[in-house]
């Protein structure tokens, strides 16, 4: 990123979640050469977003974000499996001696 959006950094994560989303909208209508790949990658962020299964994900991957995207509607419709914390700890310490 360049020098003037890292000096922005410190004061855009001051702003309200409602404030952030003003400004993104801001944006996005104000930028006039966007790829339409990335216009439609936009769209389906916003999408996710306002469905309220919005991981907060900023990956990349299509194919990891499904994953976090199923078990995130998983958790808020009360369809998941849950293992204990310390049950699951002990198994990967046990895996990564």
């Amino acid at each position: 990123m360049t020098e003037a959006v890292e000096q922005l950094k410190p004061t855009l994560a001051a702003l309200t979640q409602e404030e952030r989303l003003s400004l993104a909208d801001w944006i996005y209508e104000s930028a006039d050469e966007f790829d339409p790949e990335w216009f439609a990658e936009l769209e389906r962020r916003r999408a996710e977003h306002e469905s309220g299964l919005d991981p907060g994900s900023v990956s990349i991957d299509p194919e990891l974000d499904e994953i976090i995207r199923s078990r995130t509607e998983a958790i808020h419709n009360g369809t998941a499996k849950c293992r204990p914390g310390p049950e699951v700890m002990a198994e990967l310490r046990e895996r990564f001696k």
